[in-house]
């Protein structure tokens, strides 16, 4: 598990929309890996998981971000998933 943010701790979660990034990412985990939106200032990426766990995965997205986020820093309940091939990030649960 990895934790994506910058170095200013705010707003990190916008380096998701960096395709340069991403690509960094994937050198190190793999050209397929799972995003999970921790807040506005952080993201958390994982190694890809059996598709059988995106609903888990999604509910504890949800949990995390009802406790313990803010309301104004909330960034989204959904789990992302980016592919090198594509280049792109898609919702998967």
């Amino acid at each position: 598990m990895y934790i994506l943010k910058n170095c200013r701790k705010r707003f990190g979660a916008a380096e998701i929309l960096d395709k340069k990034t991403l690509r960094m990412i994937a050198d190190e985990v793999g050209d397929r890996f799972i995003i999970l939106p921790g807040s506005i200032h952080e993201t958390i990426v994982l190694p890809p998981k059996d598709e059988k766990e995106y609903g888990m995965l999604k509910e504890m997205v949800r949990e995390i971000n009802d406790t313990q986020v803010d309301i104004e820093e909330r960034l989204s309940y959904h789990v992302y998933m980016y592919s090198r091939d594509e280049e792109a990030l898609k919702i998967v649960a």
